[in-house]
């Protein structure tokens, strides 16, 4: 398996590194440790990436004696990459230099999310970034510095610091410091000067991304040589909510009125309030805080919702770009990995064939994961139908069926509660864990949040099965905040919400599990926030 992987694809000359021929995309609130692992054991050969995490919550982490615990992964997820945000070099330098201790394969910057909590009003980081290559390029030459002393392949079971077990071999080891990338879109533009009516020509999308990569290749001298480009451009500020959200009276999804985004999408503090609101008196009005802070964080999330839709996905810009590189001997090495609406392993090979390294799949791998359990098929080919198959029998970590992946990961949670338990024995009992003066009702809320974590990557295990919605209530219904007094675990509750389902679910091959685009449509509202247990993620 090493051999191949140290071979080439698509004529791109890969060094060290292992080719992306697949990859899951980094989601805030969904691919943390639990969902890599479930995702592992269906696919030996895919990249993990971990959520976007801001270099300042690493280094307040590290700060604070939490770093393992934010950072940590199991052995298993390897290759694992680290997706990190952020604008000050010095700030995501000390976070890559954490993450490459930790044995991370490799470490992301983050120059695509368009929320408005991370790129508007004035922000400069995730796709804001885009604006200032000068920047991202020392951002890059930071980063690329600072995990330059570590070998990528001494990480075996470094991930699982602290985690029992040393961890299985793993067939993509290589040698060399972690593979530095950036995630970005085709370009970025103000909402105020953005018409979807009017965005017709890709060749603006492709100039802008083409002059973005090189920069940053060129600025770099190659430190950064893999680009995960999301084949929309960025449309920044809460006017793009416009354009998404239905006219006022539609019943699909509620009035509009109820979705309309305020003026500004930062945070709110009381600080910025109105005169008019502190009262011409200067007696000061009550302010709901929490109310202020959730409808600027909902506003934040609709910026994000309306991104995957409004601007075009054009997949063709990106095969352009994968292209256009190939070509130019300085910069051979130049891999480029496709994003946005990937759906399919089958779509999956069609971007291989068309030039890019490989694709990275976001919605689709949290909502239907089994679909992509033929993917290893795919990888250990190198990405070529012409290839010949690899036996995987032996390689560690792949299941065959959805009853496999779901004693695993089972087990995997009860050893995974077991640690919780023995950290909160050695840290003086569950008071420790809580933030809020209560104490007790604190621990028992943090509890609670850890089992629903642990529950909710398999809540669409068994998506397009008979009995799925069943199981999907059972499990909502379990991991609800009227159980908490009755000292449920992770383990216990998929047990109990799996005999919702048919025996011969379990018995099923993920082979024959059914294509995503075959899922009944969801009926959520689309201003549903991401987050675990939620039937969709749009």
């Amino acid at each position: 398996l090493c051999a191949l992987f140290l071979g080439s694809v698509g004529g791109l000359n890969l060094g060290a590194a292992p080719p992306e021929v697949f990859s899951v995309a980094p989601m805030m609130a969904h691919t943390n440790r639990h969902f890599r692992y479930l995702f592992r054991l269906l696919s030996r050969g895919a990249w993990l990436h971990t959520e976007m995490i801001p270099a300042g919550t690493v280094m307040h982490a590290a700060r604070e004696g939490t770093v393992q615990e934010l950072l940590r992964f199991h052995p298993l997820e390897q290759p694992v990459s680290l997706q990190l945000g952020g604008t000050d070099p010095e700030l995501l330098a000390s976070a890559a230099r954490l993450g490459a201790s930790m044995g991370y394969a490799a470490v992301n910057l983050n120059c695509g999310c368009p929320s408005s909590a991370v790129a508007g009003s004035g922000r400069r980081s995730g796709a804001a970034l885009m604006r200032e290559p000068a920047h991202v390029v020392e951002c890059v030459r930071a980063i690329a510095n600072a995990v330059a002393p570590f070998d990528a392949g001494s990480a075996r079971g470094a991930g699982g610091a602290g985690h029992p077990g040393a961890g299985p071999p793993l067939p993509f080891a290589y040698a060399g410091p972690p593979l530095v990338s950036v995630k970005h879109r085709l370009g970025v533009v103000d909402s105020s000067e953005y018409d979807p009516a009017a965005d017709l020509d890709p060749s603006e999308d492709f100039e802008s991304a083409r002059d973005f990569i090189g920069q940053i290749v060129e600025g770099t001298d190659g430190a950064c040589s893999r680009f995960h480009v999301h084949a929309r451009k960025a449309v920044l500020g809460v006017g793009v909510v416009d354009s998404y959200l239905p006219e006022e009276g539609s019943s699909s999804t509620g009035s509009s009125s109820t979705l309309t985004a305020p003026a500004s999408a930062v945070l709110w503090t009381p600080s910025q309030q109105t005169e008019e609101q502190a009262g011409v008196n200067k007696k000061m009005q009550k302010v709901d805080h929490k109310r202020a802070q959730y409808k600027a964080k909902r506003a934040a999330r609709l910026v994000t919702v309306a991104n995957r839709n409004v601007p075009p996905l054009r997949p063709g810009v990106v095969h352009k770009l994968s292209e256009h590189f190939a070509q130019e001997p300085p910069r051979e090495a130049v891999g480029i990995v496709v994003n946005g609406g990937v759906t399919s392993v089958g779509e999956v090979r069609s971007h291989v064939a068309a030039g890019c390294m490989g694709a990275m799949v976001g919605r689709a791998a949290v909502n239907h994961p089994c679909a992509f359990a033929a993917v290893d098929e795919l990888i250990f080919q190198g990405g070529k139908q012409t290839a010949p198959a690899i036996d995987q029998t032996n390689v560690p970590g792949v299941c065959k069926t959805r009853g496999e992946v779901l004693d695993a990961y089972l087990a995997y949670a009860d050893e995974e509660e077991a640690r919780v338990a023995a950290d909160e024995a050695a840290s003086g009992g569950p008071r420790a864990l809580g933030t809020d003066p209560q104490g007790q009702s604190a621990a028992e809320a943090a509890r609670q949040a850890r089992r629903r974590q642990l529950v909710a990557p398999c809540y669409n295990l068994f998506a397009g099965m008979d009995g799925c919605e069943r199981y999907r209530r059972r499990l909502r219904s379990l991991t609800g905040f009227k159980k908490n007094a009755q000292g449920y675990t992770a383990v216990s509750v998929l047990r109990a919400a799996v005999l919702e389902l048919p025996a011969a679910c379990l018995d099923e091959p993920l082979s024959e599990a059914t294509p995503y685009a075959n899922l009944p449509s969801p009926h959520e509202k689309a201003a549903k926030r991401a987050g675990p247990m939620q039937a969709f993620v749009f």
